[in-house]
């Protein structure tokens, strides 16, 4: 399998995890909700055998769960169509009309899903880089800036608020199921390793967010990462880095919605012969515009989706449903691997 493609799954699940992990491990976790993503990654690392019978065997879902998985990658791809959006419209300070910002991104959505599959995973592995670098970055410029107090001391009395927080995470982290369609369920070292390191990235990112800002805080924000980033300044170099950060955001913005239109393509094409044609991309891409414009109008309402249902349905899909699938293949080949 090619790195670039473990890239490119990276920088789509990374995208809505630095948006939404921020406010639910302050929520869930408290002090301690940085730690969510590492208690996470053991179930997640779990996960990769099912979610590669689940790309494998393009008969074991059947006709009526691929039907699901496409309106549920739409309804994602609405969601986080319309929040970059308004966080296009939070970092420039101005009101300009949704309607300004949404063909511009849908149609470089549908510009990533255009071509080959080769083709998308070089241009979403790029953007990926880019953006986990601006990550690491910002990490380095404020981790020495974090207040002990805010963090420590953590006791028995933080285990149980933390395991709770590690159960959202772990729905915002299966957004990479997903990403299994685009590396055809291959299981490798490099994917696991990559995953590794992501939720450690995680962890650091949550730790600073956690430790500047504290839990209380973080948990009421609209996003807490965003406003991390524009107390951040190098002096000499540059005093706010806010719009920096957001527009290399957009980038991992761009590499979800990409994937999501992608595997709407694949998927389609198990359904209809000759289905996956680019025709499907654009369709796809203007079912998504008209969804974030009309359905999460509201921006509000398109956050409490991320916040509360997304993680909800993506633990379904994303769990529960390939571990059914993956369970059941054992069982018709005998205990034993028949991909």
């Amino acid at each position: 399998m090619e790195h670039r493609r473990i890239e490119a799954v990276w920088g789509a699940v990374l995208s809505p995890a630095v948006g939404i992990l921020p406010v639910l491990a302050a929520r869930q976790g408290g002090q301690g909700g940085w730690l969510a993503p590492l208690i996470a990654l053991p179930g997640l690392l779990l996960l990769f055998p099912a979610w590669g019978a689940l790309a494998r065997r393009k008969d074991a879902v059947g006709r009526p769960l691929t039907i699901i998985y496409i309106m549920w990658a739409l309804a994602l791809a609405c969601a986080r169509l319309r929040l970059s959006v308004q966080r296009l419209q939070f970092t420039a300070q101005r009101e300009s009309s949704i309607w300004v910002f949404l063909p511009v991104l849908a149609a470089a959505a549908a510009w990533l899903a255009w071509g080959k599959v080769e083709a998308f995973g070089r241009a979403a592995a790029i953007f990926g880089r880019i953006l986990t670098l601006a990550l690491l970055v910002l990490l380095m410029l404020t981790l020495f800036q974090i207040q002990p107090e805010n963090l420590f001391p953590l006791w028995t009395g933080d285990v149980l608020p933390v395991l709770k927080a590690a159960v959202p995470a772990l729905g915002v982290l299966c957004y990479g199921v997903y990403g299994a369609f685009l590396w055809d369920g291959a299981e490798t070292a490099p994917v696991k390793r990559r995953a590794s390191g992501g939720c450690v990235l995680l962890a650091l990112l949550l730790l600073s967010v956690l430790g500047n800002l504290g839990a209380p805080l973080a948990a009421a924000l609209e996003n807490p990462f965003l406003t991390l980033s524009r107390h951040v300044g190098v002096k000499g170099a540059f005093q706010r880095v806010e719009s920096l950060v957001s527009a290399l955001w957009l980038l991992g913005d761009l590499t979800l919605l990409g994937l999501l239109l992608w595997v709407f393509r694949c998927l389609i094409g198990r359904l209809v012969p000759r289905g996956k044609g680019r025709r499907v991309a654009l369709i796809g891409a203007g079912v998504m515009l008209l969804g974030a414009g009309l359905v999460f109008r509201d921006a509000i309402f398109a956050q409490w989706f991320e916040y509360t249902l997304a993680p909800l349905g993506n633990l379904f899909l994303g769990a529960a449903v390939p571990c059914a699938v993956y369970l059941l293949e054992r069982r018709k080949c005998g205990g034993t691997s028949c991909a």
